[in-house]
Formats: C-alpha cells, sequence, structure tokens
C-alpha cells in the first residue's frame, strides 16, 4: 500500500482539507514533506475563518517563526476589538473604532508585544507592515495614570462638567507603561510618534508619552525621550504646564512613582521655577510653587522647594492665606 506521504501533492491537500484542525497539525508532524504542505494550510483556514487568535499569541511569546508564517499565510496589520460579548478581527487595514460599531476595547499584535517586551517580535512586526502608531483602549490603558477621557492635569479643586473627547494610545505608550525599555528604544528610533491622541480625530491631546513616563517614574524612558530630541525637558501639555509639574502633581499618587523622575527632570534642565499659566484668568501665570499653594497642594509645593525653588514670598503667602481659590 502507498503511505500517505507518497500521494500526489494534490490529493494530500484535498484529503487534508477534509479533516480537523488537530489532524492536520498531527499530520504536519510526522515529515518535513507533509509539514509544508500541512502548515501553510492551517494557517489560510484561520485565516478564512477571520480567526487570528495565533497571531496575538505569537506576539505576546515572541515567537518569530509563527510570525514569519502568519506573514506569509495571513497579516500581522490585524485589530481586535470586542463587540459586546464576542471578539472580532479587522484586517482592512483602516479600522475605526467610532464607525466599525466596536463596544469595548481594541488593540493590536504591536502592542501586545510592545508591553511584553518582546523586542524581535515587535520590530518583525515593523518589518512586515505592522502600523507603529496604531491605536488601543483596553483594560491595561485603566493604569496609565492617566485615564482615557482625563489626560490633563486635575487639581480636584473645581467642578468638571464637560468630559473631554477620549484618548487612545500608541505601542510605544504600552511600551513606557510596562517599563519596556528596550522596546522603548526601539520604537523612538523607528520613528513612533510621542503623541497621546484623541480617538475619534486622531488630533493630539497635547499629553505625550515624556507624561506618561513622568508620572510612573519610569526614568530610563525619561531620559530617552529627552536626551534624543523626541520632546524637551520644559515643553508644556495643553495647559501650559510643564513636565515638572506632573511629577510634583503625582507625589502620593500611583505609589509616588513620580518622586523618582523630578530629580531626573532638573538634571536634564527642567526650570524648577517655571512660570506657568495658574488659574482661568487669562495672563494670569507663576511659579510651579505658586501654582501648587494656589491649588492647595502645599505637600508637593515643599517638595519642589526642597529641591532647589523658590518659595513664596510673603506677600504670595498673605494673599494664598486670604483667597480660597475654589472655582465652580
Amino acid at each position: 500500500m502507498t503511505s500517505f506521504q507518497r500521494l500526489p501533492t494534490e490529493l494530500i491537500c484535498r484529503i487534508l482539507e477534509c479533516c480537523s484542525n488537530q489532524a492536520v497539525a498531527s499530520t504536519a508532524t510526522t515529515s518535513h514533506h507533509l509539514y509544508d504542505i500541512a502548515i501553510p494550510l492551517l494557517y489560510k483556514r484561520q485565516a478564512k475563518q477571520g480567526n487570528h487568535d495565533i497571531t496575538f499569541w505569537a506576539a505576546e511569546n515572541g515567537r518569530l517563526g509563527t510570525l514569519k508564517h502568519i506573514a506569509e499565510y495571513m497579516t500581522v496589520r490585524v485589530v481586535a476589538a470586542e463587540e459586546w460579548t464576542h471578539r472580532v478581527y479587522d484586517t482592512s487595514g483602516d479600522f475605526n473604532p467610532q464607525t466599525d460599531a466596536v463596544t469595548g476595547w481594541y488593540w493590536t499584535p504591536l502592542h501586545v508585544a510592545a508591553e511584553h517586551g518582546q523586542v524581535d517580535a515587535v520590530e518583525f512586526l515593523l518589518d512586515h507592515g505592522a502600523d507603529i502608531d496604531a491605536q488601543s483602549l483596553t483594560q491595561r490603558d485603566l493604569g496609565l495614570g492617566i485615564g482615557i477621557d482625563s489626560y490633563n492635569i486635575d487639581f480636584q479643586d473645581r467642578g468638571i462638567f464637560e468630559l473631554p473627547p477620549p484618548v487612545s494610545f500608541s505601542p510605544l505608550i504600552a511600551a513606557i507603561h510596562c517599563r519596556q525599555n528596550e522596546v522603548t528604544e526601539l520604537l523612538l528610533r523607528r520613528g513612533a510618534l510621542i503623541e497621546i491622541r484623541e480617538a475619534a480625530s486622531k488630533r493630539p491631546c497635547g499629553t505625550t508619552a515624556l507624561h506618561v513616563a513622568v508620572i510612573n517614574g519610569n526614568v530610563e524612558a525619561i531620559k530617552m525621550i529627552i536626551e534624543g530630541g523626541y520632546a524637551g525637558p520644559n515643553d508644556p501639555d495643553a495647559d501650559g504646564y510643564p513636565p515638572l509639574l506632573w511629577a510634583a502633581r503625582y507625589l502620593g499618587i500611583n505609589n509616588d512613582a513620580s518622586a523618582a523622575s523630578m530629580q531626573p527632570l532638573l538634571d536634564l534642565g527642567a526650570d524648577i521655577n517655571y512660570i506657568a499659566p495658574s488659574d482661568f484668568y487669562p495672563g494670569s501665570r507663576h511659579s510651579l510653587v505658586t501654582i501648587l499653594a494656589k491649588r492647595w497642594k502645599p505637600y508637593t509645593a515643599e517638595a519642589l522647594i526642597a529641591l532647589g525653588a523658590t518659595p513664596l514670598s510673603d506677600h504670595e503667602s498673605r494673599e494664598i492665606d486670604r483667597v480660597a481659590v475654589t472655582h465652580f
């Protein structure tokens, strides 16, 4: 009797097409010849069924061999998205959560590889067409220290009646938050943008990867971004606040992580006496110490003074004692 692997390739393919995935996979392990026939069939079947689980698994675990098969027989340009109770995959290349009926989280293989520190997988995905600035919105992003719809400094002393447009996050943000600094270096070198963007308009919101690094105390990422010229140590956010104010404001929050950012920012050129907008009145500008004191953050103001900031003048102290700054 002729052995199975000696049959014509076309006939083997026809037979395998009628088999389960498990049977095809088992066949692939029996010889190099059958492996070369069965493996493309498995990947093409997954693509036809719209199932890209294997792509995200390979990205998370750094399986380059699997990713090579995916690039050849499927695509690495895929977005996973949650729609109510099930997951769907989009390979169109123009995924838009605003128009694609997405009701939950969405993310890409590049985000997964970045947050798990799979440097080789990140490089492979980029080399094979993955969007370096692809956007995600996932459960992980809730722990960034900034929020999907609260990405400006909030002194929590004023009523907020309208939420800003929600934002989404790039693989660079994922890498910085997860302290995968080899991936961060690679993404910056390959041209990743540092801006955090509004989910709908794709416009920069004014908050950047530097702010994420600062509030999470990722000193290595701070140095990469500033020393690499991707952002300056005094670059203001949309409200005119420099990174050092972010570090001071987040003291006592997120396990005090931002405390580690303050001295490195100063060493990299941050101005400890930076003059910034201080409230809603046009033209009202003060030092960071004054801003923090006026907004009832004496602990953080004292932290800046301890690092060398100019203390409040007697006049400023009397004014703050006299006026309660509460705007509604």
